[in-house]
């Protein structure tokens, strides 16, 4: 088992993603609840903000990077004693964070900093000697996430609630984006290919004018956002790009699609891309609604359920396996989403720790349901 899994880098990698996520969420409520006390530099949500975007994001990323760089380079980012390596870097992050208390700040900086960097420059390297050059903006994602994870070190470091730094709102921005942009993309095509398969009528477009206007609108928004979170210009930016997202998330819509799992779970996390722009528009516009809910709806609603249904495509395709859900990816879905909503949910009742409690049952059933479902296939040998 253990060697088909280090057979290829994104088995692992997807499985680290999945349980991170889990075991981020579950130390998240024993810390918000009292049952850890945890002496730390940063403060709690600091962590937490940080861990999903730079800990199960970076995973995230690097799973579907450990896919997609050898087919375009034609060799892979690592193997063997070096994949082993890769992993071990990545987990030393996660623990040095955690217990940042006991370390010197430059240290944990440079521990967490390794994966993000690595896979960086590796992979930028891997394809300008494969002649893959086009396919750079990729390497240039990682690379940006490295600098925006070093920013957010020193904010929360240096300043206190790093989460309020520019440096966590851009890496918050980034990864918002690369959604609307990627994941947008992946979904329109899947839905399209699913649609056609089912030789309905009527196929979503791929992209069109409608896709080009929402990601032309968006990515200025979230950037005046990143830099003046305060501005009213940037209330009236995130209020029209959560407009454009809200119209090219109902032009994907089908009854149909209902039937199945992993296409619902790709709508589902889209649909908190304009529910995050809404929110955090009206946080801007009255000072008493909270900021935290569209935080909350973005990070657990569309990075919660977006990387992993995608690697969840992934893995089934890689596995030659059918790509198509069942009652597991139901369930597991099921529950991040609904989590997802009862987070966002307690930014207007913060003092309800039950609500809380339950958001974070739910989602960490949700993930190790699915890394009950996940583990098999990424462990089976390729036919």
């Amino acid at each position: 088992m253990f060697k088909t899994l280090m057979s290829d880098g994104y088995r692992p990698m997807i499985l680290c993603a999945m349980a991170w996520s889990a075991i981020c969420m579950a130390l998240w409520a024993m810390i918000v609840t009292g049952v850890v006390a945890r002496p730390h530099p940063w403060l709690g949500i600091d962590w937490f903000v940080h861990e999903m975007v730079f800990g199960f994001g970076g995973a995230a990323l690097a799973s579907f990077m450990l896919v997609a760089i050898p087919n375009w380079a034609g060799h892979p980012i690592a193997t063997g004693r070096g994949l082993v390596g890769l992993i071990f870097v990545w987990i030393a992050g996660r623990l040095a964070v955690f217990f940042a208390a006991e370390l010197p700040a430059s240290l944990v900086l440079l521990i967490d900093l390794g994966f993000l960097g690595f896979i960086a420059v590796r992979s930028a390297q891997l394809l300008i000697r494969g002649k893959a050059p086009h396919n750079l903006p990729l390497a240039v994602v990682a690379g940006l996430c490295a600098i925006a994870n070093a920013s957010f070190h020193l904010g929360a470091s240096n300043y206190g609630a790093a989460v309020h730094h520019p440096a966590a709102r851009f890496g918050i921005a980034l990864v918002v984006l690369m959604i609307a942009l990627v994941g947008g993309r992946v979904l329109a095509l899947f839905t399209r290919n699913w649609l056609n398969a089912k030789h309905h009528p009527r196929l979503t477009p791929f992209f069109d004018v409608l896709d080009a206007a929402t990601l032309t609108v968006t990515a200025p928004a979230l950037l005046l956002w990143a830099m003046h979170p305060e501005n009213p210009i940037s209330a009236i930016g995130l209020g029209i790009a959560g407009l454009f997202n809200a119209a090219r998330w109902i032009r994907w819509q089908r009854i149909m699609l209902w039937k199945e799992p992993l296409l619902i779970s790709l709508q589902g996390a889209y649909l908190f891309v304009p529910i995050g722009l809404g929110l955090l528009a009206m946080s801007i516009i009255r000072p008493d609604f909270p900021t935290s809910a569209a935080i909350y709806a973005w990070l657990a609603g569309a990075m919660g359920l977006m990387p992993i249904a995608v690697l969840a495509r992934i893995a089934l395709t890689q596995a030659i396996h059918p790509i198509k859900g069942d009652s597991k990816d139901a369930l597991g879905f099921a529950g991040i989403f609904v989590s997802a909503v009862l987070l966002t949910a307690t930014s207007f009742a913060p003092t309800n720790v039950s609500l809380f409690s339950a958001a974070a049952i739910i989602w960490t059933v949700g993930y190790g349901t699915l890394l009950w479902r996940y583990v098999p296939v990424l462990a089976r040998p390729l036919p």
